[in-house]
């Protein structure tokens, strides 16, 4: 499970004047459609993001030789 302050620290000591991120993971269930949960952390990492001016590129799952983009799909 994704834990926003660790993702957030990570990215805080990149110590950049310009930071853009993105968030990426796997769904093993071959299922590749966002769960609830994977909706909740997208639009919480994005509030983060927006309260802090970084730029969150996307939030992109992957399985089994697909993918699924919030950003293509537009839902950033």
């Amino acid at each position: 499970m994704a834990c926003i302050k660790e993702i957030f620290d990570a990215i805080c000591l990149q110590q950049q004047l310009f930071i853009s991120t993105g968030f990426v993971h796997n769904h093993p269930s071959g299922n590749f459609h966002p769960s609830k949960f994977d909706d909740t952390l997208t639009q919480t990492l994005k509030k983060a993001c927006d309260l802090m001016r970084i730029h969150f590129l996307d939030h992109v799952i992957v399985c089994d030789g697909f993918f699924y983009s919030y950003h293509d799909r537009g839902r950033l």
